[in-house]
């Protein structure tokens, strides 16, 4: 199976994925092979907004759910939420539009918030418009990416393969670092848990 038709075939659904976990290269990959012509920009961008909006919700459910728990063993989560609460007391939108764009707070931020006790159904909605920016702008940003290599490299279709390996590997980094985060808090966890006494 060529490049193409690799990307052709399971290029949106990538891009869910990728979404899901908030992976910038990923989507820039995605507004890159839109404007190679692999992929319609628009459906990009909607794969984009669902991996994303999904992610962030199930995140926030999980810290609904078991939030306050999971707190009190770690003082740097509950340092963050604190700092977290008092920038959305004051800046709510700005926060929510423009958690995805900053570095460690894209995952961590929407659990925060449902420790926090914050009301689910507003959750919901202000969720969906910051997806949407989120998708649209690194997307966006990818295909303009695209269109920068073409007038720097001209014809840049025997470099795809090097390109979109590069972005697949950066790509992986961000999930095998992502993987290796939630193994240490989880060895953290289990440190931190005192053991339960033996059962007579």
């Amino acid at each position: 199976m060529t490049l193409d038709q690799l990307i052709t075939q399971y290029g949106y659904g990538a891009v869910g994925a990728g979404a899901f976990f908030e992976s910038n290269p990923v989507l820039i990959m995605g507004g890159l092979s839109a404007r190679r012509g692999y992929l319609e920009l628009p459906w990009v961008i909607f794969a984009a907004f669902i991996g994303a909006s999904l992610g962030n919700q199930l995140f926030f459910m999980i810290g609904h759910a078991k939030g306050q728990r999971l707190l009190k063993n770690r003082p740097i989560w509950k340092s963050k939420s604190e700092e977290v609460l008092t920038f959305l007391n004051h800046h709510e939108l700005l926060l929510f539009l423009g958690y995805r764009f900053v570095p460690g707070f894209t995952i961590l931020t929407p659990f925060l918030l449902g420790a926090a006790g914050f009301t689910p159904s507003k959750f919901f909605s202000l969720n969906l418009a910051g997806a949407l920016l989120w998708a649209s702008v690194i997307t966006v940003l990818g295909s303009m990416f695209g269109k920068a290599l073409e007038l720097a490299m001209g014809n840049i279709h025997r470099y795809e393969p090097w390109i979109f390996g590069t972005l697949s590997l950066l790509a992986i980094l961000f999930l095998a670092n992502f993987l290796r985060k939630s193994r240490a808090k989880k060895g953290a966890q289990a440190k931190s848990t005192p053991p339960r006494p033996p059962s007579r």
